[in-house]
């Protein structure tokens, strides 16, 4: 969200014809100040702040945003072409030199602020993670960069970023990187007459929006993340306002009975918004027509009858005094809900709107201090290239900040020695660690890795790393690890979760005399004639159909002597037909996970082909089960929770997939391969720790550390039968 513009004002000195008024780098007399539209961005920012602030009643105040594109549109759009009707031209310069005065100075302070009270928060662990969002905000490409991240906006369980509602500035300042451009192209089309170039304007118009909305549907059908995100499926909601613009802008209309009923309408349909569209409502797609439809008619109504009760009701003094400030509130509210809650961990109801009301109070300064004396600024307002220059200059000072602050809180990774693997603890004994670890309350000083570089010094080795096969790849191709001269073969097969145990099984493998053979790839389960749904960029994902049929073939090559396959459940989708998506299950606003019904027919059937596939090469294959999952990315739970590890543990009902665990079992013992279930060694007495021992678990909200992985070598050999078994290992 921005809001969009400078405030229109009653006082605004009109153009007296074409080619006259103020130079380009100077404010353009402006329509008519509508006090309701002000009110209307109240409304808006209210609406979001106290849904992500988790208030009871606002579970849809995200369309907030929605009604802020509306608004946009409207507001933008109505000044380009007063501009071009009253100068005769439009001055592109003008129209970004006037977006820099408006946007880039507080976007920058708070975007760089945010960044430094993160490490000062969360230290290097919290603070990178914050800068590399606030380098893609800096340069207006937040929405992309958390597209290509695979964020889920409605899923609270894991990480959230401070600066993750910077998304909307992106969709918004991209969509005017074009839309100017296409009014000044227009104008030059039809320069000779205004009727034509309204007419065309409204046909190009048209066009984006029935485009753009057809877009939106079949797009969140498919691409849930990618739709939320997108500008392409959000521009018809810009649209719309821009439409309204240039339908209003021949001149008032009076209609006050028409007018009050389209406004009461409107926000009836603002309201049943904000009531019935909720994390669980496929958005944007056609849902998005009730809060951008119902803002329009909020504005047209206001037009049609501006002295209408509710139209002065949204114009009144507190509305106006909030809507003006709407830009900043919406910036600062949420660093002020997600940092404090990092230190000191889950707020109550009052804390969050006691953060919220401290989110309000920087609103206020900083409209005094920052935006409205630099939005004002009459050496600005007369000079385009001096006001284009401070932007730019803007600009790097985020990405200076950002970047900078990464490299200096960059992490060096330590690889931890690897033991003699008889010395690492027996499955059984590995059992019993973490049952002495369930009720462990802080974290040992001598914790490995870190806590704060969990997720630099957890990751794996470059060479483990390097077998890890990117989502592109679709050829698979022989990557040895353990001891690479060793007369034996075990072939280990599967995705990010295989290479996860990677470390562990190298250790083995190289004490043993072992090669291990590592075919991984990024969310790619080893289930054969199984199209997967691509983990990040919501599309089908036939790359990881190639790239298994591939890896027979290499194995049937290898003769190997042992097999072990594993893949990832949590966050698991497929495609039957290519296009739609088929979840393994879904999950509700608190992160809580429901299976779908028949998703363990689909994963068993691919896991019994596979298996048949690998009959030729008379090897005996182990089924290794999936990890427990930890509720939250440790990292942030940690400095959430001050480093309690009660609060940090899972439920083993939550962290457990049951269900998929033993229709899985069932399925790799009827093919005769053994099954493993890996359940014991993360959970004892229902619950799942975040750490054992001295040994920090999980690296992310998906992957053991590389620690994790050695401690559980020895475990592990004798689990799959490369070592012998030693008592108690049933």
């Amino acid at each position: 969200m921005t809001v969009t513009g400078p405030r229109t004002r009653p006082h605004a000195r009109p153009a007296t014809g074409p080619g006259t008024g103020p130079g380009p780098g100077e404010a353009v007399a402006k329509p008519r100040f509508r006090a309701e539209v002000e009110g209307l961005r109240a409304v808006a920012v209210l609406a979001v702040a106290l849904d992500h602030a988790a208030v009871p009643g606002f579970g849809g105040g995200f369309v907030g945003v929605d009604v802020f594109f509306v608004i946009s549109g409207f507001l933008i759009t109505g000044l380009l072409v007063h501009e071009a009707e009253t100068r005769g031209r439009i001055s592109i310069g003008g129209f970004y030199a006037r977006r820099v005065r408006r946007i880039l100075p507080l976007s920058a302070f708070v975007l760089v602020l945010t960044v430094l009270a993160s490490y000062a928060v969360g230290g290097s662990a919290i603070g990178n993670r914050v800068a590399a969002d606030g380098a893609w905000a800096s340069v207006f490409l937040a929405n992309v960069h958390f597209a290509q991240s695979g964020v889920d906006y409605f899923n609270r369980g894991g990480f959230v970023s401070p600066l993750e509602h910077y998304w909307s500035l992106g969709v918004e300042e991209q969509f005017y990187v074009l839309w100017p451009l296409l009014i000044l192209a227009i104008g030059l089309v039809a320069a000779s007459s205004a009727r034509t170039r309204r007419r065309l304007t409204v046909a190009v118009l048209v066009v984006l929006v029935v485009a753009s909305l057809a877009w939106s549907v079949t797009q969140t059908a498919s691409s849930p993340t990618a739709a939320y995100f997108s500008p392409f499926t959000r521009a018809w909601e810009l649209g719309i306002g821009a439409l309204l613009a240039v339908a209003l802008s021949r001149g008032r209309r009076h209609a006050p009975g028409v007018g009050r009923a389209t406004t009461v309408v409107g926000l009836g349909m603002l309201v049943a918004s904000f009531v019935l569209i909720d994390a669980g409502t496929p958005f944007p797609s056609a849902w998005a027509l009730l809060p951008v439809l119902g803002t329009a008619a909020v504005i047209l109504g206001g037009e049609l009858a501006p002295d209408g009760t509710l139209t002065g009701a949204l114009g009144a003094g507190p509305m106006r005094y909030v809507g003006e400030r709407s830009f900043g509130f919406y910036l600062w509210h949420q660093p002020f809900l997600v940092l404090p809650a990092l230190a000191l961990g889950s707020l109550a109801l009052p804390g969050r709107l006691a953060l919220l009301s401290l989110g309000f109070a920087a609103a206020v300064v900083t409209y005094e201090l920052v935006e409205n004396p630099v939005r004002h600024a009459r050496r600005l307002a007369r000079a385009v290239p001096l006001t284009l220059g401070v932007g730019g200059g803007l600009v790097a000072a985020g990405l200076v900040v950002t970047l900078g602050a990464q490299t200096l809180g960059k992490v060096e990774v330590q690889q931890t020695q690897v033991s003699a693997v008889e010395e690492l603890p027996s499955p059984a004994e590995a059992r019993r660690a973490v049952a002495d670890s369930v009720g462990m309350q802080a974290l040992p000083d001598d914790l490995s890795p870190p806590a704060a570089a969990i997720a630099e010094q957890g990751s794996l080795a470059p060479e483990e790393a390097a077998c890890d096969r990117d989502y592109d790849v679709t050829q698979a191709d022989l990557c040895l690890l353990g001891d690479p001269a060793g007369e034996r073969t075990m072939v280990l097969w599967g995705d990010s979760h295989a290479s996860m145990w990677a470390p562990g099984l190298s250790a083995l493998a190289e004490q043993q005399g072992i090669r291990l053979a590592v075919f991984a790839k990024y969310g790619c389960a080893p289930l054969l004639d199984v199209t997967p749904w691509h983990p990040v960029e919501d599309r089908a994902y036939p790359e990881c159909a190639e790239f298994k049929e591939s890896v027979v073939p290499l194995m049937l090559d290898l003769d190997p002597d042992q097999v072990v396959l594993t893949g990832a459940f949590k966050g698991w989708a497929y495609t039957e037909n290519g296009r739609t998506r088929i979840d393994g299950g879904t999950y509700d606003s608190q992160g809580r996970w429901t299976q779908t019904d028949t998703v363990d027919d689909v994963w068993d059937a691919g896991l019994e082909r596979t298996l048949e596939a690998l009959d030729p090469t008379g090897a005996p294959v182990t089924v290794l089960g999936d990890s427990a999952y930890p509720g939250e990315d440790p990292t942030t739970c940690f400095v959430a929770n001050g480093a309690s590890l009660t609060e940090c543990a899972t439920p083993q009902e939550t962290a457990v997939w049951d269900q998929h665990n033993d229709s899985e079992q069932a399925t790799a013992e009827a093919a005769g391969a053994a099954y493993v279930s890996t359940t014991r060694w993360f959970c004892a007495e229902d619950t799942c720790p975040p750490v054992v021992g001295s040994i920090g678990v999980y690296r992310d909200g998906y992957h053991v550390t590389r620690q994790f992985s050695l401690h559980l070598a020895r475990a592990l050999g004798e689990a799959i039968g490369v070592l012998p078994r030693t008592y108690g290992n049933r």
